[in-house]
């Protein structure tokens, strides 16, 4: 199972979904940390509707029952000028017995221009840490606006990931760009990305040097790269990896990024669709350009098991996770459900 439980907004408040227990008693809280009992919603099983306790901020949900405690929220941040921002907690490990602590992995795109309040948002949640994937150059060029009480840090995830992307857009413009024929473009694309997906989760210091930060408590962590999908997508795998989480929630949390991604996938086409030679291919390229595919973040977890025995090796070869590391991370950042 993915998730024991889902929440998502509705018009007046939230919709939570069991999947699977029941005998549930509902509360809810600004914090994932705790609630307060006079903050109880009710009992159900199946769903519930609720009425928003708090507008304008972000609520959790607090679940006890036969299958112990979790904690569910809505997975989008609610940001208007920051792209694919969402928490990755919430995800069940492999055995069952915990789940991934929600507000301490928030992954979006570049956070240099943000929509009045957003950053606002983002402080509420008490970020104490934002990575920046991006390359010196992509940082230079738009550079993170800050968030009060945050370290910002970052490394470049790695080159060969911005290699195509750069060139096209330091010498071709995109009104131009968009116009290639979309075999060619495909045929080098598709290609050129699986293989950096390959490549990048190795000998890479900013994954080390990103994990190494959660391992110091450094947390709630907003990490990103230029869209949140690519670099974002494969540091995400790493860490949900670390977690103990089973590749059917990595791979459904990366690809999310084309649900969150689709509005501007579409402003694009409905833009420059008008007047184009290949209207259909334009929208075959901004989808490569914005979304993501599963043979990707695949890739990626192959090549990890191609070129190591098991996982726990690759986290102690690439990342410098042994057992009492790993299990330091995961004391950290998942919520046992039998505490």
């Amino acid at each position: 199972m993915i998730e024991l439980y889902t929440t998502a907004r509705i018009k007046h408040g939230y919709r939570i979904v069991s999947n699977g227990p029941s005998g549930n008693d509902l509360w809810w809280s600004l914090s994932a940390e705790g609630y307060e009992e006079d903050h109880f919603l009710g009992s159900f099983s199946g769903e519930i509707e609720v009425e928003d306790p708090a507008p304008e901020r972000r609520c959790y949900f607090h679940i006890r029952g036969d299958h112990g405690y979790a904690v569910t929220a809505p997975r989008s941040l609610g940001l208007r000028g920051i792209t694919n921002a969402r928490d990755m907690g919430m995800y069940e490990t492999a055995d069952g017995t915990a789940m991934v602590r929600p507000g301490i992995f928030l992954r979006t795109g570049r956070i240099n221009a943000p929509a009045a309040g957003d950053i606002e948002k983002l402080t509420e949640l008490g970020i104490r840490l934002v990575y920046d994937l991006r390359s010196d150059d992509e940082k230079e060029r738009a550079k993170d606006t800050p968030i009060p009480g945050a370290i910002m840090a970052g490394k470049p995830m790695n080159d060969a990931m911005e290699v195509t992307k750069r060139q096209r857009r330091e010498h071709l413009p995109f009104a131009q760009f968009i116009r290639m024929p979309y075999e060619e473009y495909h045929r080098s694309g598709i290609e050129e990305t699986a293989e950096n997906y390959r490549k990048v989760p190795f000998g890479n210091p900013a994954l080390q040097e990103f994990m190494q930060l959660l391992l110091e408590g450094n947390a709630p962590a907003l990490f990103h790269c230029s869209a949140g999908k690519d670099r974002t997508g494969i540091t995400q795998a790493v860490i949900l990896m670390a977690l103990g989480v089973p590749d059917e929630a990595i791979i459904y949390d990366y690809l999310l990024t084309n649900e969150f991604m689709a509005s501007i996938r579409n402003a694009l086409w409905l833009e420059h669709s008008p007047g184009h030679e290949d209207p259909e291919g334009l929208k075959k390229i901004l989808e490569w350009l914005f979304a993501i595919r599963e043979e990707y973040i695949r890739s990626t977890l192959d090549e990890i098991d191609r070129r190591y025995e098991s996982r726990e090796e690759y986290l102690l070869r690439e990342i410098g996770f042994d057992a009492e590391k790993t299990g330091r991370f995961r004391k950290l950042y998942l919520i046992r459900h039998q505490a």
